[in-house]
């Protein structure tokens, strides 16, 4: 009988053990999403600076296309194992959930959306104080001059939220039916794509270009494929109880090349616009990163070498870094002349690596402040 009990306290003990390589490894994972869009968005307004190596180059530019698909993503992933703890505990309820969300990310925003209107033009934001409710009610995404027009990445947290009002039903159907909902929500979201924009959303491409396209391609409805699959991939792996026994280097090799194979065909049909190729761009991509996701969530990683240990450290701050990054980096590439001297003068690479730095210690910063202001401890490699 004592063995048997030691027994299952190991087995209990492995258990525990894969659940925290699993949250390391999709907390690996939002980092490099993370980067990906603070790179591009410094690497697009420095210019485009010419780079070198061509592959790289190709994936930087399609950086920010490529973060905010597995930013909706993780989010599923994230809030399909929350409501999954919520579930087990016995007190998820639409009110306990909300009230998690909204004092997670609720606070942070305000001060963020504040901190945009005081350095912008105020004159602009009070004759359109229309938008500034928007904003605060997490809608301004459904009006196309709302959009971005305070802080150009809030668009996402509005989507982001919007998907928290349906979660617990998508939960309760992705917990019974993941590998279906998997299958069913690709079509469906491309078919809801293609309608919103050619018949229920369209805007003058004319005037406004790839906006035209961007805006209503990029609303929760027509981005449900993202979010789902990060749910339906938690339920799939969440379930498993063995380790895939895959090398991470092969994982990361492959994630590169997939990704780049993506940005290829995006490249060659177009990410933004009303034909089925262009609806389709998005959820193709989410399909390879959901695919990768169960990988790295099913497989041991080592988590002591020093790139490891950035990528966790980091990912406990994204949400800080996303917020501010593009803030920062107009407000410099702005306000100081020596920054568009050194990008004049053939050197743009170091400067996005300089504005990249600056964003992260700034964003590490204020996600501190927030914490400590809360009350929260950071746990490690939480993905709730």
């Amino acid at each position: 009988m004592y063995l048997s009990k030691l027994s299952d306290m190991k087995h209990e003990e492995k258990i525990n053990i894969v659940q925290v390589e699993r949250k390391v490894n999709v907390d690996k994972l939002r980092a490099i999403a993370c980067l990906l869009v603070v790179i591009y968005h410094a690497y697009a307004i420095c210019g485009y600076p010419a780079l070198g190596i061509k592959p790289i180059v190709e994936i930087i530019s399609y950086g920010g296309e490529i973060g905010v698909t597995a930013f909706f993503m993780l989010s599923g992933y994230g809030i399909f194992c929350s409501l999954r703890s919520m579930d087990e505990k016995k007190n998820l309820t639409f009110c306990n959930f909300m009230r998690k969300r909204i004092n997670r990310i609720v606070p942070h925003y305000y001060f963020n959306l504040a901190v945009a209107l005081l350095l912008s033009s105020s004159v602009v934001y009070l004759d359109q104080i229309k938008n500034v409710f928007a904003h605060l009610l997490f809608i301004h995404n459904f009006n196309f001059n709302w959009h971005g027009s305070i802080n150009g990445v809030l668009w996402t947290m509005a989507v982001i939220f919007q998907f928290y009002l349906i979660a617990i039903p998508l939960y309760k159907i992705v917990k019974k039916r993941p590998i279906m909902m998997a299958i069913v929500i690709v079509p469906m979201t491309i078919i809801l794509k293609y309608l919103t924009l050619n018949y229920l959303w369209t805007e003058d491409v004319n005037v406004y270009g790839a906006f035209a396209y961007m805006i209503p391609g990029r609303q929760i409805w027509t981005s449900l494929d993202n979010f789902v699959l990060g749910m339906s991939v938690a339920g799939i792996a969440e379930a498993k109880d063995k380790e895939i026994k895959l090398s991470p280097i092969v994982g990361y090799i492959g994630l590169c090349i997939s990704v780049w194979a993506a940005v290829k065909i995006g490249m060659r049909y177009g990410v933004h616009g009303p034909t089925l190729a262009n609806c389709s761009w998005h959820s193709l991509l989410a399909v390879v990163l959901a695919i990768f996701l169960f990988l790295f969530a099913t497989i041991k990683q080592c988590k002591s070498n020093i790139v490891s240990k950035i990528l966790i450290k980091l990912s406990r701050y994204e949400y800080g870094i996303y917020l501010w990054h593009l803030l920062i980096i107009n407000n410099i590439l702005g306000n100081i002349e020596k920054i568009r001297i050194v990008i004049n003068n053939g050197k743009g690479w170091l400067v996005i690596c300089f504005l990249t730095i600056i964003c992260v210690g700034f964003g590490i910063v204020c996600s501190h402040l927030f914490d400590n202001f809360n009350g929260k401890v950071i746990v490690k490699h939480s993905n709730e």
